[in-house]
């Protein structure tokens, strides 16, 4: 297990990245792979959104995304089934990365690996509902918060 963040400077960091998203969700642009290695801590311990290589521009016609891009380990149970997704994709993709500052480790990591394919069982742990554990000592809001993403 790594090492993990303190409770107070999560919800900075949680803050600072969700207005970032507001604001590409409020121009229409899906993010497509939020994930740790995206996300840029600037000298002013400010977060900055990074590698827009697959984001996404909604027209106004299109709603919803179809092409399965992204790190499998912070893809939507959406995105695993190959179904059409939207920005809520990327809330998921948040979920994900606010267990990994609370744990120190991807939440999906530990199940997947030596799997050969990653999204493949990433498909079976979200089609039986399984859900990552969120450490006992996380106060009941950001468990809370981790369960709604």
């Amino acid at each position: 297990m790594g090492k993990h963040l303190r409770e107070a400077q999560i919800w900075k960091f949680f803050i600072e990245m969700s207005l970032g998203m507001q604001y590409l969700h409020a121009n229409r642009i899906l993010h497509r792979d939020i994930k740790t290695i995206n996300m840029f801590l600037a000298k002013d311990d400010k977060i900055k959104i990074g590698d827009l290589g697959v984001a996404r521009e909604l027209n106004q016609t299109a709603n919803m995304a179809h092409t399965v891009v992204g790190t499998p380990y912070y893809l939507s149970p959406e995105l695993c089934e190959e179904k059409p997704y939207n920005n809520k994709s990327d809330i998921w993709s948040l979920g994900c990365l606010v267990i990994e500052m609370v744990t120190g480790s991807n939440p999906w990591g530990n199940c997947l690996n030596g799997e050969v394919s990653a999204v493949l069982a990433l498909q079976r742990r979200l089609a039986n509902q399984e859900s990552p554990e969120i450490p006992a000592d996380v106060s009941p809001e950001c468990q809370q918060f981790i369960r709604r993403c």
